[in-house]
């Protein structure tokens, strides 16, 4: 069940009901690192590690000068409140848990931090022109479900490439089950799960949600399924490519598609139509200065008719099953003229898109390199075949298709415009992307960048080795200025201790190679 808190004062209400509370905060890879907390301290400094972002998926440490200067010592966990969620997988003692970024040394909000790294840029995209842009996403989550052999070798735990089999799904079927009504009970809404491409694969789609929400959905999910298939003495791994090709040429390869759409507030008479309103921390308005509004979230079948937003709420399931009743985000401000709610990327043009989608694209594309390093953050993901069977590639953009590396999506219906961008791994951290890829659609949008006439036709070479892609990184300008030059340069040293692991292990077949990828990513990503 969700809550909205901004203190742990608040949280008091729940101390008959909950023992424990984890303070949760994500690394540079997406990983989970927390501390568990007696509930009664709750209002104390919870402190963690300085260099705990610079953790290997392994726990390897990287040592930065920055932390090296100030002894190694440990800095402050700064909650957010309002992330506050009773976990009912962890039913055997009572435990919530909130999501937290950390200080840095002058007990100021680390800038390196990815979560906080992510909350800039939409700032920064909130910013923009002065528009008020929100970004609407949602993510097509990938993984790779594992069991054990008597050796303890993990295995895909079933075999074929049978995409979207009743069959295959019904070999998981309490498990799947049991997976949404788990997340739907801290605030995540599966649209739909299905079997996918290769052995063991499942495929988890969301429903979209707003700025840091869609980012902390992602991450939340990711490492729920990961806990819950772990209790039930199976392996979740989101990494990219588990196993060597099959002998029929299938490869398991996890990607994690990015939908996503820009919106923004506009003066409108009569009734209005939009999805709900952004999670802003916003005065309640009157009664009578509700506008009624139609409400259509984005992705997603389903609509409430007449209804304005203060006055909707969001059923989910408690770990019993029962229905409860969680509050949906608050309104839009209340200001003279009724706002509705637009989505930047429509038009009424032909193809349905705007120019400003096509520039959004145009900078997806420009900073595509670049990109690379946070969209494929592993040694891993580079296993991953360009093209193929189930990628067929035929143009770096396009429209309403799989075929292009970054597809513009329009039904013809306002709401449903969106850009899909592919080759994001799961293995990538959710915060990051979200941020990668506001930053170079913000610059698309700055300087009206059209897509090039070659990207309709042919796909664009992208980096083709992590180290390439931490080159293109560190080298593009407008990405540094956005994501932050020390988080880069964190980052850079974190992939770059990742690739010497490699380099000293001696791996003869791609057998050996799988398992050695394995070794290091599968536990934990």
């Amino acid at each position: 069940m969700s809550y909205h808190f901004k203190t742990p004062d608040e949280v008091k209400d729940f101390e008959e009901d909950v023992e424990y509370i984890r303070f949760e905060m994500t690394d540079l890879h997406g990983i989970s690192r927390s501390k568990t907390v007696p509930a009664r301290h709750r209002n104390k400094d919870i402190l963690m590690y300085s260099g705990t972002l610079l953790l290997g998926p392994r726990s390897s440490p990287t040592i930065t000068q920055e932390v090296l200067k100030d002894g190694c010592n440990d800095l402050k966990l700064i909650p957010d409140w309002n992330t506050f969620r009773v976990i009912p997988w962890v039913f055997e003692n009572p435990t919530a848990r909130v999501l937290c970024e950390q200080s840095d040394f002058k007990n100021k909000r680390l800038q390196v931090h990815p979560r906080t790294v992510c909350k800039n840029v939409l700032d920064e995209l909130r910013q923009l022109n002065g528009a008020g842009y929100e970004l609407l996403s949602a993510h097509d989550l990938e993984f790779t479900l594992m069991k054990f052999d008597e050796a303890k070798t993990a295995r895909p735990a079933f075999e074929g490439c049978d995409a979207f089999a009743s069959l295959q799904m019904a070999r998981v079927q309490d498990l799947s089950h049991e997976l949404e009504r788990n997340l739907l009970s801290v605030g995540i809404d599966v649209h739909a799960l299905n079997a996918g491409r290769a052995p063991g694969q499942m495929e988890l789609a969301c429903i979209s949600e707003w700025g840091l929400q869609g980012a902390d959905n992602a991450y939340t999910c990711k490492n729920a399924i990961k806990e819950i298939c772990q209790k039930k003495a199976r392996l979740a791994t989101f990494m990219c490519k588990p196993f060597a090709d099959s002998g029929d040429g299938a490869t398991a390869c996890n990607d994690a598609l990015l939908r996503h759409s820009l919106w923004r507030q506009h003066p409108v008479e009569g009734p209005t139509l939009g999805p709900n309103s952004p999670p802003e921390p916003v005065p309640e308005p009157t009664a009578a200065k509700q506008a009624t509004r139609l409400s259509f979230n984005s992705f997603a079948a389903g609509l409430t008719f007449g209804v304005s937003p203060a006055s909707r709420t969001s059923t989910s399931r408690t770990s019993s099953g029962s229905i409860s009743e969680a509050p949906q985000s608050p309104p839009p401000p209340a200001e003279s003229e009724r706002m509705q709610w637009v989505n930047v990327f429509s038009d009424k043009s032909e193809t349905g898109c705007s120019p400003e989608c096509r520039w959004w694209v145009g900078g997806l594309l420009k900073h595509g390199n670049a990109l690379r390093a946070l969209t494929a953050p592993t040694v891993n993901c580079y296993e991953r075949p360009a093209s193929g069977k189930w990628v067929p590639l035929t143009s770096a953009c396009g429209w309403n298709g799989d075929a292009a590396q970054v597809s513009m999506q329009s039904n013809g219906l306002d709401e449903n415009t969106s850009v899909s961008m592919r080759h994001i791994s799961a293995a990538a951290n959710p915060y990051l992307v979200v941020a990668g890829i506001a930053a170079a659609g913000m610059d698309g949008l700055r300087c009206k960048l059209e897509p090039p006439e070659e990207a309709w036709k042919a796909p664009c070479t992208l980096a083709c080795g992590l180290e390439a892609a931490l080159q293109a990184l560190e080298s593009d300008a407008v990405l540094v200025a956005a994501l932050g030059s020390q988080f880069v340069d964190w980052f850079v040293r974190v992939k770059r201790d990742e690739l010497a692991h490699f380099s000293q292990t001696s791996t003869d077949s791609a057998a050996e190679k799988a398992k050695a990828h394995r070794d290091l990513y599968a536990g934990f990503i």
